[in-house]
């Protein structure tokens, strides 16, 4: 395989982890020769690559897969005939006193899976080692942790882009088959996520008494998933669009960002409420329904489809409900105080600054 002589970086990055990586490639293969194009709400154009570019695809790991941004980005690309392509998922790496590796699951082959279609020539594919940043399940990780995770990432990627920059293959490793056994065991849990995980977590976060309505992030959003709402005090308020890719808490300058944990348990039992199971049994008791009729195919499809509208319609109502009760300031000093994101350390990639994004 040649070599090629330019390189076009699709990155999706929250907390700047992904985009860290994006600088080592360009970095090792030449700024003036490179190209970021970054993956956001801004639907930004995709071309068909040049006869002797090389396609990479970065961005984090969510849910054992890729992010539904990153997946939509990728059904966007234009068809080739064998560009050369990469995957780069970033992946969750913690240090309990040792580096304890994350896990991409199947995020880098679903966007490979789909290159592919596309007629990518898929050259290299790796899950990199970032320090975690899913702050709404725990601490920000420390920096002298956080260097240390970051200074093995390097390492990984140099070692990673020599093979690809030259030419051959990264496909074949006992890192990649792990990844690939568990990508295809932990897919119930990928497509729970995609299907409706994401859109509960969406509806976690909420802005603490310290908020100044400054706006910057709304501004900043990668996905545009904030909104302001309120007339003479604008607030944040999170939309289904939300990616829960943490900049908005990692980079708040204020750390009035949180995460409810409280509220995902109201969450829970509002949610697993069946909807279509307290129909179906109001209609067995009527004698509208029979069982014959509750075993057919069409009837099972219509019963999962009120329940999946149910729990978006009652994730949306609830969090309306708490947007509003947050606004008071009494009550928003007490779930503050009930959720564990108020006391956990923001995390962000230490060496990015907004601007980078």
């Amino acid at each position: 395989m040649k070599e090629c002589l330019s390189l076009c970086l699709h990155v999706f990055s929250g907390t700047g982890n992904s985009l860290r990586a994006a600088h080592w490639l360009a970095e090792g293969f030449g700024w003036e020769r490179s190209r970021l194009v970054r993956i956001g709400r801004a639907k930004a154009p995709v071309t068909s690559p040049a006869p002797d570019s090389l396609t990479g695809f970065i961005f984090p790991t969510h849910g054992f897969t890729a992010p539904c941004i990153v997946l939509r980005h990728a059904l966007r690309m234009p068809r080739t005939r064998r560009a050369p392509a990469f995957i780069i998922a970033s992946r969750a790496g913690t240090w309990p006193g040792f580096l304890l590796p994350g896990l991409s699951g199947n995020a880098m082959y679903l966007v490979a899976l789909i290159l592919l279609c596309k007629g990518y020539h898929i050259r290299g594919l790796r899950g990199l080692d970032m320090p975690s940043n899913w702050m709404s399940l725990h601490w920000g990780l420390s920096q002298r942790h956080a260097a240390k995770i970051i200074a093995r990432g390097k390492r990984d990627i140099e070692k990673f882009a020599g093979k690809i920059f030259a030419g051959r293959r990264h496909l074949l490793s006992l890192n990649n088959l792990l990844e690939l056994v568990l990508g295809i065991a932990f897919f119930p849990i990928s497509a729970a996520y995609l299907i409706l995980g994401r859109f509960c977590l969406a509806k976690l976060f909420y802005a603490n008494w310290r908020c100044t309505g400054c706006g910057q992030c709304a501004r900043d959003c990668p996905v545009g998933g904030i909104i302001l709402k309120g007339n003479e005090v604008k607030r944040p308020f999170w939309t289904f669009a939300c990616e829960s890719c943490m900049h908005c808490m990692g980079y708040c300058p204020e750390k009035a960002v949180e995460t409810s944990h409280p509220l995902a348990i109201v969450f829970y039992y509002t949610g697993t409420f069946s909807l279509a199971g307290a129909l179906s049994a109001w209609l067995m008791r009527s004698h509208l329904l029979t069982v014959s009729l509750q075993s057919a195919f069409w009837f099972r499809a219509v019963h999962l489809l009120i329940n999946y509208g149910y729990m978006l319609l009652s994730f949306f109502l609830v969090y309306w409900l708490f947007y509003h009760l947050v606004r008071i300031p009494a009550l928003n000093r007490l779930f503050t105080s009930l959720t564990l994101t108020h006391y956990y350390r923001r995390y962000h990639e230490p060496g990015m600054i907004r601007k980078d994004f």
